[in-house]
């Protein structure tokens, strides 16, 4: 009965220690694990942190940006202005196109008035040749009779050589007179003409001051561009953060389940003492 007795007392005596050395494990892998998680806590504080920092330039950066004088601009008023300007281009357009049809159609008038005063001078000319002619008929023969003329037998053929050369000077005259006046036209619609400057100097002039309006709206829409691609970073990093917070440490669950270990271990070898003590 007594060596009965001993061999049992020596078998809980090596559960005993066996258990204690698997508690002496567990505790050491317990540590192990606390100071992991303490590591990652750490770890993930620092990264919140320094996405907190960036999250802080952002918001600088976001103010510089909405402190830019070219955000603040008129943008209704300034296209409204670039629309004037293309207006007031094609109105000078149109206005000079039709001041050079102008100039071109007295060109023309003068160039026709020219050519009919040419032929008219030249009719006159003869028709005035043709008066004097007949005027030194006088005191000749006949041609049919061979009576000399006298100036009663002209009179009639003078009077309308005189006539028709008194027309046909009238009409080089007037027509002297219609020429300088398409002339003076022509000479006022040329000068107004120049006047009005050239078109691609005008173009030019628009594109440059177009392009210095326009340059505004697209720094103010590279601003706003600018400003919403930050907020959306901004919204992105809150996230992270967010979830960063709210992620649970891998650690927990292996610290939670070796205390469960523990427990049972503390349990199995409180058992085995009693059994040893009776």
């Amino acid at each position: 009965e007594l060596k009965r007795h001993e061999g049992l007392v020596s078998g809980l005596d090596i559960n005993l220690q066996r258990s204690l050395s698997d508690l002496s494990v567990v505790h050491q892998s317990i540590a192990d694990l606390e100071e992991k998680d303490k590591e990652f806590a750490a770890n993930r504080t620092a990264e919140i942190a320094r996405i907190a920092t960036e999250i802080k330039g952002l918001l600088n950066d976001k103010t510089s940006h909405q402190s830019n004088p070219h955000l603040s601009i008129d943008e209704v008023a300034i296209q409204a202005e670039i629309d004037k300007l293309d207006a007031a281009l094609t109105a000078f357009v149109a206005t000079r196109n039709s001041a050079d049809l102008e100039v071109k159609a007295k060109l023309k008038e003068v160039t026709a008035l020219e050519v009919h005063l040419k032929n008219a001078a030249s009719l006159a000319r003869a028709d005035i040749e043709a008066y004097r002619a007949v005027g030194e008929r006088v005191g000749k023969p006949c041609g049919e009779c061979g009576k000399p003329y006298c100036e009663d037998d002209l009179h009639d053929a003078t009077k309308i050589a005189k006539q028709k050369a008194a027309v046909s000077k009238k009409k080089v005259d007037d027509l002297k007179l219609q020429l300088e006046v398409a002339k003076k036209a022509h000479s006022d619609a040329a000068d107004g003409l120049a006047s009005l400057g050239d078109i691609q100097t005008a173009i030019k002039k628009n594109k440059a001051d177009s392009d210095e309006l326009r340059d505004k709206l697209r720094l103010a829409k590279e601003l706003r561009q600018e400003i919403k691609e930050i907020d959306d970073e901004i919204l992105r990093k809150k996230k992270e953060i967010i979830k960063l917070k709210s992620a649970e440490s891998p650690y927990t669950a292996l610290i939670e389940a070796a205390r469960v270990k523990e427990a049972d271990l503390l349990a199995s070898i409180n058992e085995l003492r009693v059994k040893l003590v009776d």
